[in-house]
């Protein structure tokens, strides 16, 4: 849990470590280490919040955090820094106003592998998206039609949020065969990560905004 205040990170590790199999450590976030101290703790998600600058913190903790799945909560995201935080590599982008159910149901969708966006959020983001391009870039359509059924079936999946294990499951197949499509999906499309897929997948047309994740 990084949070330049005191006192917001101190509320942040309370609200985590009273939730069930969730379990949060303070970590000082201006080191230079930093590294070093997420080797150390070896965490399966890295919250940061911030009440600004949040794009600063998430520049040193996503390249420090390198695979590890990144959630960012901001006191108000408007459209230009939510989507510099996701091209920083942060897969989940929440409000430090929301309900405790909602922050920690964020910071568990992230944590299983999906991606997740606060409603206002996802409101901006893939609103401009479609404004942007109402008609999908034919690059990118053909990029998509190199996909098998299946592996385009997991990219929607993926988009609407769900984690490795939900899309199994709604497959009927192993988590296994789950990884190995995505890992596939990404390398015909060229992306590095889920976040730049679930991005694609809005690009392209695949996804629709009606179906975004967003707290229930």
């Amino acid at each position: 849990m990084f949070d330049q205040n005191e006192l917001s990170r101190a509320g942040f590790t309370s609200l985590i470590n009273g939730e069930l199999n969730l379990v949060a450590t303070e970590a000082d976030h201006r080191t230079t280490e930093l590294s070093s101290i997420i080797g150390h703790l070896r965490p399966d998600v890295i919250v940061v919040a911030a009440t600004d600058r949040i794009l600063d913190e998430l520049k040193g903790l996503t390249t420090a955090a390198a695979t590890l799945p990144v959630i960012a909560f901001a006191d108000h995201w408007d459209l230009e820094s939510a989507v510099s935080a996701l091209r920083l590599g942060a897969r989940g982008l929440g409000e430090k106003s929301g309900s405790r159910s909602m922050i920690t149901a964020a910071i568990r969708a992230v944590a299983a592998g999906g991606t997740y966006l606060a409603p206002s959020v996802a409101d901006r983001v893939i609103g401009a998206a479609l404004d942007q391009a109402v008609v999908p870039d034919t690059a990118l359509l053909a990029k998509l039609a190199t996909l098998t059924d299946r592996e385009s079936r997991v990219l929607n999946l993926l988009a609407n949020g769900l984690a490795t294990a939900d899309i199994a499951e709604s497959l009927a197949v192993s988590s296994a065969t789950v990884k190995s499509h995505i890992s596939h999906m990404l390398r015909k499309l060229g992306l590095r990560d889920r976040a730049q897929a679930v991005a694609f997948a809005y690009r392209s047309g695949l996804a629709s905004r009606d179906t975004f994740p967003s707290a229930a």
